[in-house]
């Protein structure tokens, strides 16, 4: 079941529509001159026909930049995804909240990615490497 299927409050739906709209018109960004199978998946979803849509795959591949440039470590990922599957809203809002924060404090430190010069050193490294660390395995939650 989708994280959107399982949001029943309209305050944590606004939220996940207008942070999944931010992640991707960010990640088309990233990966406009690096991979161009990644950047049509996020033109479909920022000028395409999912334009608006929110998916899955947009919150948790914010989550892995986030992993790959320090933000998270492997237990808070995990914890993030099981409050992402979580029944209870309450928990998916704070783990959305926690992504929105955690995203407002990289583009504080390394700059919000709409070109190459716009960023840290660091951030263009993950950007070239974006295919390594954004995969599909990387991209689902799921309850186990």
């Amino acid at each position: 079941m989708r994280i959107s299927d399982r949001i029943f409050d309209t305050k944590t739906r606004n939220l996940y529509r207008n942070l999944c709209s931010k992640i991707a018109t960010e990640h088309f960004n990233i990966t406009l001159g690096v991979d161009r199978n990644f950047n049509y998946l996020w033109f479909m979803y920022t000028k395409g026909v999912h334009a608006g849509e929110t998916a899955d795959f947009i919150v948790l591949s914010e989550m892995n930049l986030l992993m790959k440039l320090g933000y998270l470590d492997d237990e808070a990922m995990d914890n993030m995804k099981k409050m992402l599957v979580s029944d209870d809203n309450d928990n998916i809002y704070i783990a959305l909240m926690s992504v929105k924060s955690l995203r407002q404090q990289r583009i504080k430190e390394h700059g919000e990615f709409k070109d190459i010069n716009s960023v840290s050193p660091d951030f263009v490294q993950a950007a070239l490497s974006y295919g390594e660390y954004i995969t599909p395995i990387s991209t689902k939650v799921e309850k186990k």
